[in-house]
């Protein structure tokens, strides 16, 4: 009896010392969370509440881009709800009409200093804190997980992946279809790549897909569902991109209202990733465009699968972390691509093509200034080919011209050998380099020179592949890969 009772006893002290070592961490974790002085600037709150309080053409333009979350005293939250609440009922906005209570002198002498010019710079370290805040009650939370739901951190769920039976899944009733952003094209949390020839207006063509959803307006004659778009900027400077919204915004009948510009010009990838994801921390998007896609490679081979898979997975985990819809442009291969399929004419690894959810090429037409678009989609009924004329600054659907009649090379004859061939000539079957080259010059009487070329276009654009010292065919149907 005595030794259970020393066993019982010592697994007491165990249990105890445990529980000490759990008390005593997280107390010092809370300690390290809470530590310092409260996160807020009580200036900038003030300042920033006396600029939209003095400045009525301020004031319309800004206040839709504050939240009451980004005041920390609970006095300026309660202005600020005054000062919405009159907002809102179009009412002029005066210090008379407010109620700032004790904070009343404060905020009258916020009001005199506070000038419109240096708006921004109260409202960058306004928004900075309301992230630090976030930031904090975020490490919190983990720190809280980690203390006491440990159940969450066991073996054998690696980064919290793990499967679900199928009829359960089936079944589960609440996984609901994601808003539908473009009607037939594009949900929320989906990815769109739009590809093109250089100097093909896809920056044009995103920019009026930005006001479209914005102002929950037509793109291309697909209706869109209104929501907040986020337009992160690599190759123009701010007052180019000022200029072309301008005029796009004029053309369109439509506002600028509902959009953010994050202008990403002399900025690497990694650091413009960051600072879209604290913007939409701050406030959710519905749809983020990134112009232009080779901005993220950060010198990368375009044409290694494994460096674009690489770029694309990162991309993904934006659109997951953010719940947004993503539009991304990116260019042909230099020359003529009409030759080739739709999915096959962008530049680099066939990478590119097979990640998104939807792709929208835009090849040239016979027709000068104008476009056939042929789309693929994952997670739609087929859509087909239509044609756009560039009628500057918009892109204008065009249904009297055919999308068949594509824009040949000057002087150039239809290819007598393709990519396709080979493709067929490998049909299920894995082949070494002899046998292909044997095969292709019986069925088609071509030389061994040609059929090494197409082997290796049919790898650039992922419709072959070669593993070890044979090659096979890759099939893709609307955006899915199947290799036999």
């Amino acid at each position: 009896m005595s030794g259970t009772l020393a066993v019982h006893g010592e697994q007491f002290k165990v249990a105890s010392r445990r529980a000490q070592r759990q008390d005593d961490f997280r107390l010092k974790a809370q300690n390290v969370a809470m530590s310092g002085r409260p996160i807020y600037d009580e200036q900038a709150e003030l300042a920033v509440l006396g600029c939209i309080v003095n400045d009525d053409a301020l004031r319309l333009k800004e206040i839709g881009s504050l939240h009451r979350e980004d005041f920390f005293v609970p006095a300026h939250q309660r202005l600020f709800d005054q000062i919405c609440e009159l907002h809102g009922r179009a009412e002029s906005v005066t210090l008379a009409k407010l109620d700032p209570g004790e904070n009343a002198g404060l905020l009258a002498d916020a009001m005199a200093q506070a000038v419109a010019p240096r708006f921004t710079c109260y409202l960058a370290i306004l928004k900075r804190e309301t992230l630090r805040r976030k930031a904090v009650a975020d490490a919190q939370e983990a720190i809280r997980v980690a203390i006491e739901e440990p159940e969450k951190f066991l073996p054998g769920k690696p980064g919290g992946l793990s499967a679900l039976d199928a009829t359960d899944l089936v079944n589960d009733t609440s996984i609901m279809e994601p808003p539908v952003l473009v009607s037939g094209m594009l949900h929320k949390g989906s990815t769109l790549l739009l590809g093109a020839a250089s100097k093909s207006f896809k920056s044009w063509s995103l920019l009026d897909l930005t006001l479209s959803v914005a102002s929950g307006a037509a793109w291309w004659n697909l209706s869109c569902t209104q929501g907040r778009v986020l337009y992160a900027d690599f190759e123009l400077t701010p007052f180019f991109w000022r200029k072309r919204a301008m005029e796009v915004a004029e053309a369109r009948g439509l506002s600028l209202d509902n959009i953010r510009v994050l202008n990403c010009r002399g900025h690497d990838a990694t650091a413009a990733l960051l600072a879209i994801e604290r913007e939409a921390q701050a406030q959710p998007f519905d749809l983020i465009v990134l112009d232009p896609l080779y901005s993220f490679l950060a010198g990368r081979d375009e044409n290694n699968a494994g460096d674009v898979g690489m770029v694309m997975r990162r991309l993904a985990m934006l659109a997951e972390s953010t719940g947004a819809a993503l539009a991304i442009s990116h260019h042909f291969s230099k020359g003529n691509q009409s030759a080739k399929d739709a999915i096959d004419r962008f530049s680099g690894s066939g990478v590119f093509a097979r990640f998104p959810d939807a792709l929208l090429v835009m090849t040239k037409h016979e027709e000068d200034d104008a476009f056939t678009v042929d789309p693929t989609v994952r997670n739609f009924p087929p859509m087909e080919p239509f044609v756009l004329r560039w009628q500057h600054p918009l892109m204008i659907r065009d249904g009297t011209l055919d999308p068949a009649k594509l824009k040949k090379a000057p002087g150039t004859f239809a290819a007598k050998y393709n990519v396709g061939q080979i493709v067929e000539l490998l049909g299920v079957e894995s082949l070494s380099f002899g046998q292909i080259i044997a095969k292709a010059k019986d069925a088609l009487g071509m030389s061994k020179a040609t059929a090494d070329r197409l082997l290796k276009q049919g790898q650039e654009a992922g419709t072959i592949e070669k593993l070890n010292l044979f090659y096979r065919a890759v099939s893709r149907s609307h955006g899915h890969e199947t290799t036999p």
